[in-house]
């Protein structure tokens, strides 16, 4: 949740993971379900294994940075610690 919420990890986070990469469509969908997932029903919604592939995705934790700070719903914001 920290990596996706707070400016200065997510900001840190992501200058260390490696450059977005090109993604099968197949792929990339399934990502952005995670991300959409993850923002509307808050990051404990994710497994383990779920939550590390958006870990791994700079583009993902980046649209997920921006989206959790828009989030206008009070419960899905207090998910995400906010």
């Amino acid at each position: 949740m920290r990596a996706a919420v707070d400016p200065y990890a997510n900001a840190i986070h992501c200058a260390l993971l490696r450059r977005p990469r090109a993604l099968a469509a197949r792929i990339a969908a399934a990502r952005d379900e995670l991300r959409d997932r993850a923002l509307a029903q808050g990051p404990a919604s994710l497994g383990v294994a779920e939550q590390r592939i958006l870990l791994g995705d700079p583009q993902r934790m980046r649209e997920m940075h921006r989206a959790a700070w828009q989030l206008e719903d009070a419960e899905a914001a207090r998910r995400w610690g906010l």
